[in-house]
This record gives structure tokens, C-alpha cells and sequence, in this order.
């Protein structure tokens, strides 16, 4: 449905995903990033987790994510940090 707002000009393959709340907040661009990595488990437990019965022990993955501010005038450009999604929701991880 047309609501009367210009879609933003962006690369290929970057979608925007926070709504229309967060489209008003001109003066800020965070730009979200998710990927898979590799678990690596160390021997004992890639042992325990064999014996479990887990066929794909050594393809295990998780999904990361991350946060860059593009922009702001209150932060410092390019300042990231890994978070994660959780029924708490949005919550930072070390990394």
C-alpha cells in the first residue's frame, strides 16, 4: 500500500527492516548485519555431543549478528558491537 513515503535509495541487498517509527529518525542510520558462523567445539565436548548422536557435530553453526552506526550526530561513525535476539530481546554480546 502507497502510504505517502519515498523509499530510501539504498544498495542491493540491504533492505530496511525497523519500520516506519525508526524511518523518522533522519539524523541516525544503524545498519544491521546477520551471518553464520562455524561452533567450534573443543574435543571433549565434540565427544560428548558424538556420543548424543548428533550426526553433524563438525557443521554446527550459530547466527551472529551485528550493529554499525553508519551515522549519528551523538556517536562516532563506524562504532559496532554484536548483540543477539532473545525473549529479553535485544541484548549485547562480547565478542
Amino acid at each position: 500500500p502507497d502510504i505517502g513515503v519515498a523509499a530510501p535509495r539504498i544498495e542491493p541487498g540491504v533492505l530496511p527492516a525497523l519500520g516506519l517509527s525508526w524511518s523518522c529518525c533522519v539524523n541516525t542510520r544503524l545498519m544491521l548485519s546477520r551471518w553464520e558462523e562455524p561452533v567450534i567445539f573443543p574435543i571433549q565436548t565434540r565427544m560428548e555431543v558424538a556420543a548424543a548422536h548428533y550426526e553433524d557435530v563438525e557443521h554446527q553453526t550459530q547466527t551472529r549478528r551485528s550493529m554499525v552506526v553508519a551515522f549519528a550526530p551523538h556517536l562516532e561513525a563506524d562504532t559496532s558491537c554484536l548483540y543477539q535476539i532473545t525473549n529479553a530481546g535485544f541484548v549485547g554480546i562480547q565478542g
